[in-house]
């Protein structure tokens, strides 16, 4: 700036620009301001190559169908449910399961079947191959289960009779204990009523 009454000042502070503050909100869509900016979403690593996944043993496939329908929850985003849908109904994807596994794979798919559109879940829930090969056995009642059911409560009734038995034994020895002490009591009480105190005609006359 000119001073008026004089030379230009010859300190560069003096000319520098004013400053200016310049904030950004995080999230915020420089574009379309208002609207938040939606977030990358990482990249599955998780195959979704049907010959690849037919391809792996059994142990593989089973977590390979639990990271798939994790991945594939809207929460995730990383997989869409159509990439499995095509591999979990194919027929090969249940081969060489022992019951075990695929039980357990059957409870996962259907813990999941939300993902898939009504005609999906239909097919995936009592049609697919490892429906059909393993629907029935995964929520039936695991044999033997009542009977070692039952076998426990027994026990524990009859641990607690005993101990019900034990507290009542107890109570009634505490019972007896004081009536006994009560009647010596009593009989020490008339002892000393019968015994005339030192000093009196009847201790006098006493032999």
């Amino acid at each position: 700036a000119r001073r008026p009454d004089g030379p230009e000042d010859a300190n560069p502070m003096n000319r520098r620009l004013p400053a200016e503050v310049v904030s950004r909100r995080k999230g915020e869509n420089r574009a379309h301001p208002g609207k938040a900016v939606k977030e990358e979403v990482a990249p599955s690593h998780l195959s979704t190559d049907l010959k690849q996944v037919l391809a792996m043993k059994p142990e593989a496939r089973s977590k390979w169908l639990a990271k798939a329908v994790q991945q594939a929850h809207p929460q995730d985003g990383r997989l869409s449910p159509k990439s499995i849908y095509d591999i979990i109904a194919h027929a090969k994807f249940a081969n060489d399961l022992n019951e075990k596994m695929g039980q357990r794979m059957y409870r996962v798919l259907h813990a999941n079947l939300s993902l898939f559109s009504t005609k999906q879940q239909k097919f995936l829930e009592k049609e697919c191959a490892l429906a059909k090969q393993f629907a029935v056995a995964a929520f039936a009642p695991v044999p033997g289960a009542e009977e070692e059911d039952t076998t426990a409560a027994d026990a524990m009734e009859d641990m607690m009779a005993r101990c019900r038995a034990f507290v009542r034994e107890r109570q009634s020895e505490r019972g007896e204990r004081n009536i006994q002490e009560g009647e010596e009591a009593e009989a020490e009480a008339a002892e000393a009523a019968e015994i005339p105190p030192v000093g009196t005609p009847q201790a006098l006359q006493a032999p």
